[in-house]
């Protein structure tokens, strides 16, 4: 496969064999850099799922599985890409108050306002919609790392 074609395999599972290495790196194609030509897949193998990025200059060869494949918005939504969440008013609703129980659950001290909603954890951080690591501003770097962990618990 070459960069041209990988606009219509965007979504598929891929093998990637890397030059000079005996091993294969699997995943979703999530996009090819049209100017680089490096790759993004989808690993779905690692808990959480996570990108993986592959720079052009180490790929030797690359397998498309057609019999497998994944949307864009699902793969956004298992990245948790803020440009498919923020579209969802129900799925914003629903990740919040998983959110909210989740803190309760814990003990974590909070402070939220139905009318708001941003979500003020530890009285010093923010976590605002999409309620992602991303979404959590705070000025205490010790606090708001611990804030971003909690949010990664949550899946």
């Amino acid at each position: 496969m070459d960069i041209s074609d990988a606009s219509n395999r965007l979504g598929y599972y891929v093998r990637v064999t890397l030059k000079g290495k005996s091993q294969d790196l699997g995943g979703f194609l999530y996009t090819v850099d049209p100017s680089s030509g490096n790759v993004i897949l989808l690993d779905c193998d690692m808990t959480p799922p996570n990108a993986r990025v592959i720079m052009q200059h180490a790929i030797a060869n690359v397998e498309v599985d057609s019999e497998r494949c994944l949307g864009m918005k699902t793969m956004d939504a298992i990245l948790q890409r803020t440009s498919f969440v923020c579209d969802d008013p129900a799925w914003l609703k629903t990740r919040r108050d998983a959110f909210i129980k989740y803190l309760e659950k814990h003990r974590v001290p909070f402070r939220q306002d139905e009318n708001d909603p941003v979500i003020h954890v530890l009285g010093r951080a923010r976590v605002e919609p999409p309620y992602v690591v991303t979404s959590v501003f705070c000025d205490n770097q010790i606090i708001g790392k611990r804030v971003q962990e909690l949010v990664i618990k949550l899946g």
